[in-house]
């Protein structure tokens, strides 16, 4: 939250709901959306997959130096390229 509230340009989330309940999940979510609706970028890296698939509006999977776009949003699709499945 204090992060947050300097109006950054640029939000670098490293699992940043890790430990978290629901609720302050949640939170976390709500106070990134807002900075990124105000003009900032942000950049989420965690390893719930299926959070990222809630949350995040482009998904990029780094594996072994190689960066992949995923041909389609799918679980199966994005999991298997966070595994090494071309």
């Amino acid at each position: 939250a204090r992060a947050l509230a300097e109006n950054p340009k640029v939000v670098l989330a490293f699992q940043p709901t890790r430990g978290l309940d629901i609720e302050a999940t949640q939170q976390v979510y709500a106070g990134i959306r807002e900075t990124c609706d105000a003009g900032a970028a942000a950049l989420v890296v965690s390893f719930d997959l299926d959070e990222l698939l809630e949350q995040c509006d482009r998904i990029l999977v780094l594996y072994c130096g190689k960066l992949f776009e995923p041909s389609v949003r799918s679980r199966e699709v994005i999991g298997g390229l966070m595994v090494g499945h071309e």
